[in-house]
């Protein structure tokens, strides 16, 4: 903590796992450190638990397991056939799939401290719900100056942001198939489901209904494509 107190901010920060990652966060938590708005923090393994569990959410980087224990079984059968492996082989780079973002580095940097801070409320009361009052109450500025800020650093309004982090809670709320689409829009600040689809329209180009199934079919697909891919023959 006295660390992260120490390092000048804004600052980005990537831990060498997801534990690592989650640890640095609970500790920003503790020292009243604003992620991402201070430090944004990224993991490595997308370790589905860890990330999730944390708060903020984390963003993580994706290895790809199948492809390292397919490699590694390819050069452990050639050794036990009695092949030498070629220096290069010895100690072989993968690539990962790539990154997956979540809160943690979800937001643009700010060097503003009271811009910060208005974020950072938001992004922990925008579901109770909040609206701008509540935000002028926590930040000590004026409306004009959090209105002009917001849209020029964000490109958007205090409102809009309170309904965006809403409708990215609701995002993730809907990957859980035992919640109702009305407990959601309850839990996300909407008191009226037909404002929650509406909000969720605009915003995310689609229904609630409709994001759900199209993202529980890819999650689905994607599970049945590591398994095929894991399954192949090691040649």
């Amino acid at each position: 903590m006295a660390w992260l107190r120490e390092l000048p901010k804004p600052i980005g920060i990537m831990a060498f796992d997801d534990a690592a990652a989650h640890d640095l966060a609970a500790a920003c938590l503790d020292a009243d450190i604003g992620v991402p708005e201070h430090v944004a923090i990224i993991g490595v393994n997308n370790d589905d638990l860890l990330c999730e569990s944390a708060w903020p959410p984390l963003s993580s980087i994706e290895a790809d397991f199948s492809r390292m224990g397919y490699v590694a079984a390819k050069h452990l059968d050639a050794i036990l056939r009695g092949e030498k492996l070629a220096p290069e082989l010895r100690f072989v780079k993968l690539p990962p799939l790539g990154v997956v973002q979540r809160q943690s580095t979800d937001v643009l940097a700010v060097d503003d401290p009271n811009l910060a801070d208005a974020l950072r409320f938001i992004r922990e009361h925008a579901c109770d719900p909040c609206g701008i009052d509540d935000v002028l109450r926590h930040v000590p500025v004026g409306r004009r100056w959090l209105e002009r800020q917001f849209l020029k650093t964000l490109g958007r309004s205090p409102h809009a942001e309170i309904t965006r982090v809403r409708i990215e809670a609701a995002q993730r709320l809907l990957l859980q198939p035992e919640l109702r689409l009305p407990e959601i829009a309850e839990r996300c600040g909407f008191s009226v489901m037909q404002t929650f689809t509406r909000a969720f329209r605009i915003n995310a180009k689609i229904t609630p209904a409709a994001y759900r199934r199209r993202t529980l079919r890819g999650v689905s697909d994607k599970g049945t494509a590591v398994k095929e891919r894991a399954a192949l023959p090691v040649p």
